[in-house]
């Protein structure tokens, strides 16, 4: 997992193109949008700048997420884009809507010194 955190897409311009065309904002192959999703409340706390802690499942710290974009996500129409249909029929859809919260988090995301095996 904390692979894909420290590969999260970096805004909210950068999920669009992703979404679309499924490729990164230089181009290279990126299917799925991977952005830390986080509750409202949370989410309204941010500003631009702000840090948040990724930790893995025993807390260690394993990077920090720099806050540049919050925003609301279209969880539906992400659903649409990635996997072709918005029915939770889809796993993957039913995984989306179900179990992420509504607000997405993005910018640059940088590894912890201590980290180890990523």
């Amino acid at each position: 997992m904390a692979v894909f955190l420290l590969c999260v897409v970096s805004c909210y311009a950068q999920i669009t193109k992703v979404r679309a065309h499924m490729r990164l904002a230089d181009g290279n192959l990126w299917p799925i949008p991977v952005v830390p999703d986080v509750p409202e409340k949370f989410a309204k706390s941010l500003g631009s700048g702000s840090a948040i802690a990724l930790r893995d499942a025993e807390g260690v710290m394993l990077a920090a997420l720099h806050v540049g974009d919050v925003w609301q996500a279209n969880r539906f129409a992400e659903a649409e884009a990635v996997y072709g249909t918005a029915s939770c029929d889809h796993p993957g859809v039913d995984c989306l809507l179900k179990q992420t919260h509504p607000w997405y988090v993005g910018r640059q995301t940088r590894r912890c010194p201590s980290a180890q095996s990523l």
